[in-house]
């Protein structure tokens, strides 16, 4: 399983549940979201790693929403909470934080409860928008 991007709009993360993939329905897989910020971002902190892993885990929109590169006004399935969330916990290990521009990064984060057959070790993209890093998506490392 793997949380992809779709290719309609950027930044949102609706999961599709499915034996192979967890698609994220209307984001950018070829490009990563792009501020219009000319300054380059923070590294991403241990006390933001904590906040992404804690929102994810939360099963419900508001904190999805504060975890995950969404557009304004760009709607969520409902189910995707709760897809998240069963992943959880997902610990980011900022030591690994390795930025691929100003505005975008990877990091390698362990998922507590990877679907069957996947490793527990990811590499997930983030982004940095509305003043934090956010999560654009995320798959086995491989």
């Amino acid at each position: 399983m793997q949380l992809r991007m779709g290719s309609r709009l950027r930044g949102a993360w609706i999961p599709v549940a499915s034996a192979a993939a967890l698609t994220c329905v209307g984001c950018t897989s070829s490009a990563l979201y792009h501020s219009s910020s000319p300054h380059s971002a923070p590294p991403l902190t241990s006390q933001r790693a904590d906040k992404l892993s804690s929102d994810l885990a939360a099963g419900s929109e508001a904190p999805l929403r504060d975890a995950l590169a969404v557009p304004s006004g760009q709607s969520l399935d409902p189910a995707a909470a709760s897809q998240i969330a069963a992943l959880a916990p997902i610990r980011f290990d900022a030591a690994t934080f390795h930025k691929i521009d100003a505005q975008n990064a990877t990091v390698i984060g362990t998922v507590t409860h990877p679907p069957a057959g996947q490793p527990a070790t990811w590499t997930f993209t983030l982004t940095f928008a509305g003043g934090a890093w956010r999560v654009v998506d995320g798959g086995p490392t491989k």
